[in-house]
């Protein structure tokens, strides 16, 4: 007979290769199925056959970034009462919701049927060379990614309704000379999302010492720098600054190398426009001020419920005059985005999930233990890739469909990875 709290061995396997699965289907989305005209990819039907196994975490797990997180989707559903625009507020949750999945099916598989996840690391960093040759080869082709983007190929792998817009209305960045987005129809989201996954494959060259997962970093930060972001090469930089001058002298020699790399790299793609680099970053800092002006005028009137989801383009097109500004743009701030669209609550919430997952991954960077230590410099590194990143973008709490599952997978697997070194010091 089977033991519901003791099962058997083999599930653990089958649940491993589904979320391998889910994780390596997250990357190309599949939009094979439109519902009322909306697409919707195959990627959230397999993700949300994972809820059994999530529940197995869900009654025993108790980590405050999950809680906080919980309390800031309550938030949302309450704002939702006074959204205009309900669709737009019930995908975000939607988003949210299979999110928190992910981290609790991740925790249950390490827990309870303690599976290695190496497998699903290593298959979704493989994966991701597909999308970055894309990046790599748009740059210095950009009639190549046009030709893309008209493909029936792009409308599996990117969402047709935006595919639509993209060439009417709603072009996004991409059709910049100097950005490329593969995948994504925006390239800062794109070197995001590759920059994120650098910097935990190199958290886990860390923890485990797996060369595999050196030779990862490099290439997806690589990837990274080719969309042509800005934020991704001040942000690789930095972060690469920071472990080099904390970290011990084994490490320094290959922080060296990724140095020498990096500034190789820079200096073949940006040198050409280096001046149109600065003159960009100007003219995109004063669009986001302008834009953040916005927020200051409206912030008193509706501190706590904000303005719903829907509610900030027409709030700032009725005011855009004002600040020398015609089109519309959303709000290209996190903290601002969340308080428009769910009020000062969610705000607070989502504020108190950075906090306290920030707090545990430095807890963990301080261990002696070199598993932890690494696993926590994977989390810090991406949350907070994702946090600053998101400061002056518009891919959210947990960024962009293909960006969260990523993130996901590290919470609960480091969590779970933590419970069992705390466990066996009792």
């Amino acid at each position: 007979m089977l033991n519901a709290n003791n099962p058997p061995s083999n599930y653990g396997i089958y649940w491993r290769y589904y979320l391998t699965l889910i994780v390596s289907i997250s990357i190309f989305q599949l939009f094979f199925i439109k519902v009322a005209g909306v697409s919707i990819a195959l990627f959230y039907l397999f993700a949300i056959l994972i809820f059994p196994l999530a529940l197995k975490s869900a009654k025993r797990i108790y980590f405050k970034p999950i809680l906080y997180f919980l309390l800031f989707i309550a938030a949302q559903l309450v704002s939702l009462s006074w959204s205009t625009d309900l669709a737009m507020g019930t995908k975000h949750i939607a988003r949210e919701f299979i999110f928190v999945l992910i981290i609790l099916a991740t925790h249950s598989l390490v827990v309870f049927y303690n599976k290695s996840f190496k497998m699903v690391f290593i298959m979704f960093f493989l994966l991701l060379l597909i999308p970055g040759y894309l990046v790599v080869w748009f740059q210095f082709s950009p009639i190549a990614e046009l030709n893309f983007l008209e493909s029936e190929v792009a409308k599996i792998v990117i969402n047709p309704n935006l595919l639509v817009g993209f060439f009417s209305d709603s072009p996004n960045n991409v059709f910049d000379i100097n950005k490329s987005g593969g995948f994504f129809v925006n390239g800062n989201v794109a070197a995001a999302y590759f920059g994120i996954s650098g910097f935990v494959s190199l958290g886990l060259w860390v923890a485990y010492n797996q060369k595999i997962y050196l030779f990862f970093t490099l290439i997806l930060l690589v990837f990274s720098i080719s969309t042509g972001s800005k934020a991704s090469v001040v942000l690789i930089t930095t972060f690469l600054l920071i472990l080099f001058m904390f970290s011990g002298s084994k490490y320094k020699s290959i922080l060296c190398l990724f140095f020498s790399l990096l500034a190789f790299i820079v200096a073949i793609v940006f040198m050409d426009v280096l001046q149109e680099f600065q003159e960009n970053l100007i003219s995109t800092a004063s669009v986001r001020f302008s834009i953040w002006l916005h927020f200051v005028n409206i912030f008193i009137p509706n501190f706590f419920t904000g303005l719903g989801f829907g509610g900030w383009l027409p709030s700032f097109v009725e005011n855009s005059n004002d600040y020398g500004i015609t089109a519309a743009f959303p709000p290209h701030n996190l903290l601002i985005a969340t308080w428009a669209e769910s009020g000062i609550f969610a705000l607070i919430f989502l504020i108190l999930y950075y906090y306290s997952i920030t707090r545990f991954s430095l807890k963990l960077i301080a261990s002696c233990t070199s598993e932890l230590k690494g696993l926590g410099l994977a989390l810090f590194f991406s949350c907070l890739w994702m946090f600053l990143h998101g400061m002056g973008e518009n891919f959210g709490p947990i960024g962009e469909d293909r960006m969260f599952v990523l993130q996901a997978i590290v919470i609960g697997y480091t969590y779970a990875r933590y419970q069992k070194y705390a466990k066996h010091s009792k």
